[in-house]
């Protein structure tokens, strides 16, 4: 799953197999060199117009493209032959193509899961293959929250995949994650110390947010519903700061990769002015000239981001989430916390709530080169010309 238009094909794959369950549904990768036997079945290319400029129709198709992530889906004819195609814009056109038909064809989706239409009689054909359309905005995010029992600090991976996949198929881009300052997934070491951190709560560990523990869930009024004692993530372990960091951190890392395998967006919001942010063992590592006080009764510290040593801080934590979440990117990073930092040391006054989103925002010229070379079709049934 690391191929978005493999993604793309598999998906229309799947759809094609449930609706017409009576056909034999196959499919795979070709190039330039490779021509297929368009007369033993019917045929489907997925592409882009680059990809699939020797099909006839295609580039009359590729004007009713609108820009980034739009997609057509048509028909065209040869030797008397009907074929369909989808053809993106670029790989995420592909996918929202696939999304699209399938949508007309009956199918919904879901975060939840697919609704799937009842299977066809009738064989194949390309009835009802003539859609367009485009994205209205650029970045649609989807933005589930952590700490709460009920979202996702209680996931798994195969969790957070199922909802990158459904999500998609809805027609979004990118997922939002926020961390709160003690969450473990955005744990790192400044000078040797490990940041403390919480816990990913579970109905076992961690009191944040009001979470409450349980002995066995299963015993609650509907813990039927249960198949284990404990509802929580696995990576919901407890444990020294650093064994904790790492157990949230590779879980996200996997969930990182899979939405990256997608060409799905990420966006990660981490807090950099609350108390957890900026724990106190790690700032008074550094000299005090590189660090102020907020509040001389407290003796609470926060970094001078204007001296290299304060500066360094930031970056110790910036560097430890890009090497630790690489799909991730270096293109894009929106940093408040400079700004915010350097607010307070002038005027003495927060410039309100604060936190830094590393943001993926990457070229994607290796990954499309990929795809503008590739090229893939779907064979369903056999010739049916003579029915």
């Amino acid at each position: 799953m690391g191929d978005p238009a493999f993604v793309a094909l598999s998906h229309l794959n799947v759809g094609l197999h449930q609706l017409y369950p009576r056909e034999e549904v196959s499919f795979e990768f070709f190039h330039d060199d490779i021509t297929p036997d368009l007369s033993q079945a019917q045929f489907i290319y997925l592409g882009t117009p680059q990809s699939l400029k020797q099909i006839s129709g295609v580039e009359r198709a590729a004007k009713r493209l609108k820009g980034p992530e739009s997609f057509v889906v048509t028909t065209t004819h040869k030797d008397g032959r009907a074929i369909g195609f989808i053809l993106g814009a670029d790989q995420r056109g592909m996918i929202y193509g696939v999304s699209a038909l399938m949508r007309k064809l009956g199918y919904g989706y879901t975060l939840d899961g697919d609704i799937v239409p009842h299977p066809r009689e009738e064989p194949f054909d390309f009835k009802d293959w003539d859609l367009a359309d485009h994205p209205l905005v650029p970045r649609r995010f989807v933005f589930n929250w952590h700490n709460f029992l009920s979202g996702c600090s209680s996931w798994d991976l195969d969790h957070w995949q199922k909802w990158i996949t459904q999500s998609q198929k809805m027609g979004y881009n990118g997922l939002m994650l926020h961390a709160y300052g003690n969450n473990p997934m955005t744990g790192f070491s400044f000078k040797g110390e490990d940041k403390p951190v919480g816990y990913l709560s579970s109905t076992r560990i961690g009191r944040d947010w009001a979470t409450m523990r349980v002995n066995d869930v299963r015993r609650l009024v509907g813990g039927e519903v249960f198949t284990r004692p404990v509802l929580g993530s696995t990576a919901a372990i407890d444990g020294t700061d650093r064994q904790r960091t790492e157990a949230a951190q590779k879980l996200m890392a996997d969930v990182f990769g899979y939405a990256d395998g997608r060409d799905f967006d990420v966006i990660l919001a981490v807090d950099l002015d609350t108390d957890s942010a900026n724990p106190q063992k790690l700032i008074t590592l550094l000299p005090e000239s590189a660090r102020f006080e907020t509040n001389k009764s407290s003796h609470f510290w926060l970094p001078r981001c204007n001296t290299p040593e304060g500066y360094g801080y930031y970056k110790a934590q910036l560097a430890h989430l890009l090497e630790v979440y690489p799909q991730n990117g270096h293109d894009r990073v929106v940093d408040a916390a400079g700004s915010h930092a350097r607010h307070f040391a002038e005027t003495g006054k927060p410039s309100g709530p604060v936190a830094t989103a590393v943001q993926r925002d990457r070229q994607r010229q290796t990954r499309s080169q990929k795809v503008l070379a590739q090229r893939s079709y779907i064979r369903v049934g056999q010739d049916r010309r003579g029915a």
